[in-house]
């Protein structure tokens, strides 16, 4: 069997930057509000996709014919991946950062620098211009903030109006399905509560004809986690209510059935009480979490059979309240009344979690986000529509970028946009003293810097980059370039924004991509490498 093939440092390192540039040009085009856009076919049977977001055209990227530049390529795409999984926006500015920082370091390298010192200034470099980002944050004041940082991200002014109404009302643990329509139109619903994937155990209890619900309000809430089958079960839960003069009742169960459910109809229906009965649909770990949230909610405590507890012996403290609740076939949404001191401690415990979760680990992250919303009361809907399939896509993807755009900037702030507050980092970059081959890391990073305000001019087809940088620098300040009107102007005054954790993000990764593309002596090309879809 032959042996993996191996290509060393000199000549590894230029094919290297060649399959590294090859993807760049591409992502590049997609750098500001004005995006460019490419058709990508999938095959030869179906109509192309319409993309203008830098993460979805770096995981469309699957290969280059030759396998050392395919190395450098892969580096890239992993590293804009890694940006999109942290902050979701940020994604061309970090392809465009370490095309420039690598060709700098490649060329001083070239000149017999040494490769390790020259990661070591980058890694200093890179640190005190993230230092000085974070001195020029400031926080999302209103919702026209909002609206500016989303328009800087997604160039889209009624999704982008939408959006900002959504995170101001909703604040950053807002959790917001998306559903798409072949109309025209874009829309939102807000919902008064958690919403849980959950059914109505029985037809017999919607009492709201017109939207084919159950709807109840200021009621008791039972929570029960195991099957309920006998009459026998639940008629001692309904003299208690009765008792104390509760005759409004959320009874909530894995399955309800039989004579169990009867009784439940039968009293319903002949008015003893108002019951709605809901089965979760959610199966194992994640049913037992919409338990334990449901619980937070309404204060009730979950029954479980695993712990020997019986629906027959139920006391008064094993129930909770809730202030509104409407059930349907698909879904529950519920308002409750809660215990203040539970509920935060149950909010907290997501957040640490979320905290210490994987950017990796996308779907536990959407699972932790989607239960720190409906616990804050934080859930809304948006309805976006376009006539064509191709359209829809595109707007879906950039609502999903918007809205993790927004939930970033709410938590971190904003900073000046379009490129500004890296040409503000430059002075602090330059200043250190660094000894040494070291120096020139700093000197590499300092002019990568401005790479991605250069590649805005370059896009926008109206200025040469030289002319700009040389109006930007004899006005100073937060003046930068303004896409929509090509002009040089003062970016916060124009209500130019960045997301902080977006550009602090794209910096980092960048660095880390180049400081090991730079430090790799060999490249090892084996027979037949493991494929993968996931960058």
């Amino acid at each position: 069997m032959p042996e993996p093939a191996i290509v060393f440092a000199s000549d590894g390192r230029v094919a290297l930057q060649r399959g590294f540039d090859a993807l760049a040009h591409l992502l590049a085009l997609t750098l500001g509000p004005q995006q460019s856009g490419i058709f990508n076919t999938r095959d030869v049977h179906s109509a192309p996709e319409w993309l203008t977001d830098a993460a979805t055209i770096a995981r469309r990227f699957l290969a280059l014919p030759d396998r050392v530049e395919n190395v450098g390529a892969m580096l890239l795409r992993h590293l804009v991946w890694r940006v999109h999984q942290n902050s979701g926006d940020g994604c061309a500015t970090a392809a465009v950062l370490a095309q420039a920082l690598l060709a700098e370091s490649l060329r001083y390298i070239a000149a017999g620098i040494d490769p390790a010192q020259l990661r070591q200034g980058i890694e200093v470099a890179t640190e005190a211009a993230i230092q000085t980002l974070h001195t020029m944050v400031r926080p999302i004041n209103d919702e026209d903030d909002l609206q500016s940082v989303a328009r800087t991200a997604i160039d889209a002014p009624k999704l982008s109006m939408l959006l900002a109404e959504l995170f101001d009302l909703l604040g950053p643990e807002a959790f917001i399905t998306i559903e798409e329509h072949i109309a025209p139109y874009f829309e939102r619903e807000y919902i008064e509560g958690g919403r849980w994937n959950a059914r109505l155990a029985s037809p017999y209890f919607i009492n709201d004809t017109v939207e084919q619900r159950a709807v109840l309000r200021d009621g008791t809430v039972v929570l029960f986690a195991g099957e309920v089958q006998k009459a026998s079960e639940v008629q001692p839960l309904l003299e208690l209510l009765v008792k104390h003069e509760q005759r409004r009742l959320l009874f909530v169960a894995h399955a309800i059935r039989d004579t169990a459910l009867t009784t439940l109809v039968t009293n319903h229906q002949r008015e003893h009480m108002q019951i709605v009965a809901v089965e979760l649909r959610r199966a194992g770990q994640q049913r037992l979490d919409d338990f334990a949230d449901m619980a937070a909610l309404t204060g009730a405590l979950v029954l479980t059979t695993a712990a020997g507890d019986r629906l027959e012996r139920i006391t008064p403290h094993a129930l909770g309240r809730m202030r509104r609740v409407y059930a349907t076939p698909q879904e529950m949404v519920v308002s409750g009344q809660r215990d203040r001191l539970r509920h935060n401690a149950q909010i907290n415990q997501l957040r640490n979690r979320l905290a210490a979760c994987s950017p990796e680990s996308t779907v536990e992250r959407n699972e932790l986000h989607m239960r720190i919303g409906r616990l804050s009361g934080g859930v809304a809907t948006l309805k976006i529509g376009a006539l064509h399939k191709i359209e829809r896509a595109d707007l879906r993807r950039k609502a999903e970028q918007g809205m993790q755009t927004l939930a970033s900037a709410l938590r971190d702030g904003i900073v000046p946009g379009g490129g500004v507050a890296y040409l503000k980092c430059i002075p602090t970059v330059e200043a250190l003293a660094l000894a040494g081959d070291a120096a020139y890391g700093m000197k590499a990073v300092a002019q990568a810097l401005e790479a991605p305000l250069r590649q805005l001019v370059t896009n926008a087809s109206r200025h040469t980059p030289a002319t700009v940088l040389a109006d930007i620098r004899y006005n100073g300040g937060n003046y930068g370039y303004d896409v929509h009107h090509h002009l040089v102007c003062d970016v916060t005054q124009a209500h130019i924004y960045d997301a902080t954790d977006s550009v602090c993000e794209s910096l980092r990764a960048a660095a880390s991509g180049v400081t090991m593309a730079i430090t790799t002596e060999a490249v090892v090309l084996k027979r037949r490498p493991k494929t993968s879809l996931e960058p």
